[in-house]
């Protein structure tokens, strides 16, 4: 199987990172952010229309855009 993207996992899912999308403007602040390949991630909630996404990473809960989570490579 080959990679998805974190937008497509669904509540209680849990994943590995692979990579982030070098072409997109949000992978820098993603990765300050904590999202670093090997990190294991659970996705915890998502709002009604699926944005933003509540993600489980490194003990703590963080909030992050739909069009940020399609650029990181689980």
């Amino acid at each position: 199987m080959g990679t998805r993207s974190l937008d497509q996992l669904v509540i209680g899912e849990t994943a590995v990172i692979h990579s982030l999308d070098p072409d997109s403007p949000a992978s820098v602040r993603l990765m300050d952010l904590g999202f670093t390949p090997g990190q294991e991630i659970q996705v915890l909630s998502k709002a009604l229309l699926q944005d933003p996404i509540a993600i489980a990473l490194r003990g703590t809960i963080i909030a992050i855009r739909r069009r940020e989570a399609s650029c990181i490579r689980i």
